[in-house]
Protein backbone atom coordinates (compact mmCIF):
# COMPACT_ATOMS: atom_id res chain seq x y z
CA UNK A 1 0.00 0.00 0.00
CA UNK A 2 3.00 2.46 0.98
CA UNK A 3 4.78 1.54 -2.39
CA UNK A 4 1.75 2.21 -4.43
CA UNK A 5 0.77 5.52 -2.82
CA UNK A 6 4.77 6.87 -3.20
CA UNK A 7 4.58 5.81 -7.16
CA UNK A 8 1.01 8.21 -7.32
CA UNK A 9 2.67 11.23 -4.90
CA UNK A 10 5.78 10.60 -7.30
CA UNK A 11 3.90 10.26 -10.49
CA UNK A 12 1.80 13.72 -9.94
CA UNK A 13 4.50 15.68 -8.59
CA UNK A 14 6.36 14.96 -11.77
CA UNK A 15 3.29 16.74 -13.64
CA UNK A 16 4.75 20.11 -11.51
CA UNK A 17 8.21 20.55 -12.74
CA UNK A 18 8.45 24.01 -14.38
CA UNK A 19 8.91 23.81 -18.16
CA UNK A 20 9.96 26.10 -21.18
CA UNK A 21 10.14 27.65 -24.64
CA UNK A 22 13.20 28.18 -25.95
CA UNK A 23 11.95 31.48 -28.31
CA UNK A 24 8.74 32.97 -27.85
CA UNK A 25 8.09 36.50 -29.82
CA UNK A 26 5.47 38.32 -28.12
CA UNK A 27 2.56 39.19 -29.86
CA UNK A 28 0.58 41.22 -27.91
CA UNK A 29 0.25 41.55 -23.96
CA UNK A 30 -2.44 43.41 -21.94
CA UNK A 31 -0.99 45.81 -18.63
CA UNK A 32 -4.31 45.62 -16.85
CA UNK A 33 -4.38 41.67 -16.33
CA UNK A 34 -0.67 41.18 -16.40
CA UNK A 35 -0.64 38.75 -18.92
CA UNK A 36 1.19 38.42 -22.64
CA UNK A 37 1.03 35.89 -25.56
CA UNK A 38 3.81 34.57 -27.48
CA UNK A 39 4.33 32.33 -30.39
CA UNK A 40 6.46 29.44 -30.30
CA UNK A 41 9.61 30.14 -33.19
CA UNK A 42 9.88 26.18 -33.34
CA UNK A 43 6.22 24.89 -32.81
CA UNK A 44 4.51 28.00 -33.78
CA UNK A 45 2.17 27.35 -30.73
CA UNK A 46 0.82 30.16 -29.14
CA UNK A 47 0.56 30.66 -25.13
CA UNK A 48 -0.95 33.04 -22.89
CA UNK A 49 1.39 33.52 -20.07
CA UNK A 50 0.11 35.19 -16.54
CA UNK A 51 2.58 36.95 -14.06
CA UNK A 52 2.39 35.68 -10.76
CA UNK A 53 0.46 37.75 -8.12
CA UNK A 54 2.39 40.36 -6.32
CA UNK A 55 4.09 41.24 -9.35
CA UNK A 56 5.45 44.71 -9.60
CA UNK A 57 3.33 46.96 -12.18
CA UNK A 58 6.34 49.37 -13.11
CA UNK A 59 8.75 46.42 -13.92
CA UNK A 60 5.70 44.41 -15.79
CA UNK A 61 5.71 47.71 -18.49
CA UNK A 62 9.48 47.11 -18.91
CA UNK A 63 9.62 43.78 -20.22
CA UNK A 64 7.55 41.67 -22.89
CA UNK A 65 7.53 44.12 -24.99
CA UNK A 66 5.98 43.38 -28.64
CA UNK A 67 8.45 41.89 -31.28
CA UNK A 68 11.04 40.99 -28.58
CA UNK A 69 11.95 37.13 -28.59
CA UNK A 70 12.88 35.69 -25.00
CA UNK A 71 13.10 32.20 -23.57
CA UNK A 72 10.28 31.77 -20.98
CA UNK A 73 10.14 29.26 -17.91
CA UNK A 74 7.03 28.88 -16.65
CA UNK A 75 4.57 26.03 -14.78
CA UNK A 76 0.88 25.21 -15.51
CA UNK A 77 -1.49 25.83 -12.95
CA UNK A 78 -5.86 24.85 -13.35
CA UNK A 79 -4.80 25.29 -16.94
CA UNK A 80 -3.16 28.20 -17.20
CA UNK A 81 0.95 28.74 -17.72
CA UNK A 82 2.23 30.82 -14.95
CA UNK A 83 5.37 32.95 -15.51
CA UNK A 84 8.57 31.97 -13.67
CA UNK A 85 11.13 33.41 -15.25
CA UNK A 86 11.86 35.17 -19.33
CA UNK A 87 15.34 36.02 -20.61
CA UNK A 88 16.06 38.15 -23.37
CA UNK A 89 17.41 36.69 -26.37
CA UNK A 90 17.01 39.26 -29.19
Amino acid sequence: MLKKFLVLFLLLSSFSFSRFVNECRVLSRNLNNYNFRCRSLESGKIFTFHMPSGVNGYAWTEYHKIGRVYKIFFHEEYGSYILENSTFLY
